[in-house]
């Protein structure tokens, strides 16, 4: 990644701080936090499928969502905002196939799509703190049991 897409990325997460603060975030700390923490992003994707398919004639699935969340899980240049930046890149690809974003532009997520993350983040209960992807309930390639609620 280059470092000017890092600090606009960084630049679009500063400013919705006052939403979301690192420090804030819990550790997960047990089985059962992982499990329920896991359910909680399921439930943001899934919701997030529901409102798109609703409205659009192009559809997403929920594996396609939680496949996406992982990637940008994993590839996140900031640790501490690994929920926040999932999340935007969920809503980029959701504004992607809506045909509201230029490729040739723009293939980044938005000052908005980082809000709206922020919000779920909000809304889900999500600010808690992982250290790999590989550590939750949500891809069938990881060492855990894979579920979808």
């Amino acid at each position: 990644m280059s470092i000017k897409r890092k600090t606009i990325e960084l630049d679009l997460i500063n400013k919705n701080l006052d939403l979301i603060i690192p420090g804030e975030a819990l550790e997960i700390k047990n089985n059962a936090q992982v499990i329920e923490f896991s359910s909680r992003i399921i439930q943001c994707l899934k919701a997030k499928v529901k409102e798109h398919n609703a409205t659009r004639s192009e559809k997403t699935s929920l594996s396609n969502l939680k496949r996406l969340f992982c990637e940008a899980s994993e590839a996140s240049p900031f640790p501490e905002y690994k929920i926040q930046f999932s999340i935007a890149k969920v809503n980029l690809l959701l504004r992607l196939m809506s045909g509201s974003i230029d490729l040739t532009k723009d293939a980044r997520p938005s000052e908005e799509d980082f809000a709206l993350a922020a919000e779920d983040v909000i809304k889900y209960d999500l600010n808690y703190h992982f250290n790999k992807i590989q550590d939750l309930y949500l891809d069938g390639k990881t060492n855990k049991f894979w579920y979808d609620v």
